[in-house]
């Protein structure tokens, strides 16, 4: 279970860095290397598609400025979308274009990690392990589906109370749709929602600061054991409905106000968390709606039309 969360070592990683300031790709260059990641540089947007279409390696993230000349950070976003090898591959855009209109764009767009110029080395850090780390979970939770093999009973009920769990029935019950592979990563921060924010009752900034000192997993394993919330189960089910498969997972937290976190906001774009239920929301699910207080969400994940 820990190794879906286990930070990347940094002096692994292979960086594209984009930026029609050459100042500012001598500073990211220095920065990066001096961390052991290999980095390598693209003055404009162009220059930085040619060296994807030419790559035969593999790129961990690419920083992305926003306001270059001849295509823009938007533009060249939409373009590497379009670029089947890279489409998923996490973009961090840095920009100088900080209102809230302006990262609501990029939002909009399909940023998911945003960062505001000028910043600090150790937020650039962070927000690199923070889009690596996604990006791996994803790749990874796509990887068992194709390797684990289904194993749905017959009972109509999963519970789950630990991470691990929350893995395994991820895994095991997005199989039943036509798109296991997106649904996967969905239902999977779902569960975890459950588990932590619901049943575990780790709020937004405690999970900040615990992810900050690395003792996320630690303080689930510990609450894990302890009353109140060692009695707390989460339920999954799952139902057959005209337009495909019906996921119902409720928790026994107090609930929460869901409606904020169906889309990443603004002010959260460079947060080291905070992205799983708009992942789930655009990424993965046709509809999701938070029922009652919010310890109960339904997903629906639709037929794939030939």
């Amino acid at each position: 279970m820990a190794d879906l969360f286990t930070k990347p070592p940094l002096d692994s990683l292979n960086i594209l860095a984009v930026d029609d300031e050459i100042f500012n790709l001598e500073i990211l260059t220095e920065w990066l290397s001096d961390r052991g990641i290999h980095v390598t540089t693209a003055e404009n947007g162009r220059h930085a598609l040619e060296v994807l279409q030419d790559s035969t390696g593999r790129f961990d993230a690419i920083l992305l400025d926003r306001m270059m000349p001849e295509m823009d950070g938007l533009e060249c976003l939409a373009a590497i979308k379009a670029l089947p090898q890279w489409k998923d591959v996490p973009v961090i855009m840095q920009s100088a274009a900080a209102t809230v209109e302006e990262v609501q764009t990029a939002l909009d767009a399909g940023i998911w990690y945003y960062l505001s110029k000028p910043f600090e080395r150790r937020k650039l850090f962070v927000m690199i392990e923070t889009a690596v780390g996604d990006y791996r979970l994803q790749r990874r939770l796509r990887q068992l589906v194709e390797e684990s093999p289904l194993e749905y009973g017959n009972d109509p009920v999963t519970e789950i109370q630990t991470v691990e769990q929350a893995q395994h029935a991820a895994v095991n019950l997005a199989k039943l749709s036509d798109n296991p592979g997106k649904i996967v990563i969905g239902l999977f921060e779902l569960l975890l929602n459950a588990i932590e924010h619901g049943n575990l009752a780790i709020g937004y900034q405690e999970k900040t600061r615990l992810l900050n000192e690395q003792r996320w997993l630690e303080e689930i394993e510990s609450r894990l054991c302890r009353t109140p919330y060692s009695d707390h189960v989460a339920r999954v089910s799952v139902s057959e409905v005209n337009n495909g498969v019906q996921y119902l997972i409720q928790d026994q937290g107090r609930g929460f106000k869901s409606k904020p976190y169906l889309q990443l906001q603004t002010h959260r774009a460079a947060d080291n968390h905070g992205r799983g239920i708009s992942f789930a929301n655009r990424l993965s699910f046709a509809d999701l709606l938070y029922q009652g207080t919010g310890n109960q969400v339904c997903a629906l994940a639709t037929k794939v039309v030939a």
